[in-house]
């Protein structure tokens, strides 16, 4: 069992969550890990892919979450992902600058390794933002993918705080 497993099993476990929620999400954790543990050992396309399709279903189910705080307006992502595509990708704007978008990328020129990359922007920086998660990995899993959107949104809620003149995010 890979350590991050153990650790997210560990945060849920001893989370202050209701026990109902606790077995809800246990389940759901240990069902995804099941899903996910054939496509993270491989890094060719379709393995990839898939790992792009499971990163977009998290946006897509975070994206639920957020718009029930900031509005429906607040969140805008894109159509789902198009397998078919040379460089299939997506992209979850937030507000009026932050972005995330992940895209299947070649590791190499003969296109036998893949990867999938997640990208950030803030706004007052020049441009997006590579994300890394660990040196080991390159692989993405739902709580690095749902803290990635939420270090997007703490840093509207910075700026927000920051100027007194504008209202709310």
């Amino acid at each position: 069992m890979s350590p991050e497993v153990m650790r997210i099993e560990r945060s849920i476990v001893g989370s202050d969550l209701p026990f109902a929620t606790k077995v809800r999400e246990l389940h759901r954790h240990w069902e995804e890990a099941s899903l996910l543990a054939p496509i993270l050992v491989n890094r060719d396309r379709a393995s990839q892919l898939s790992l792009l399709l499971f990163v977009y279903q998290w946006c897509d189910e975070s994206a639920r979450e957020i718009r029930a705080v900031y509005g429906e307006e607040f969140v805008e992502l894109t159509e789902a992902v198009d397998g078919q595509a040379p460089y299939p990708s997506f992209f979850m704007r937030l507000g009026p600058g932050q972005q995330l978008s992940a895209t299947l990328s070649r590791e190499d020129r003969e296109g036998e390794r893949w990867q999938v990359q997640i990208r950030l922007r803030f706004p007052n920086e020049p441009g997006p933002v590579l994300a890394h998660w660990s040196h080991r990995t390159s692989n993405w899993t739902r709580p690095q993918v749902e803290a990635l959107l939420l270090s997007l949104l703490s840093s509207l809620e910075r700026t927000h705080a920051a100027s007194p003149h504008r209202s709310g995010p």
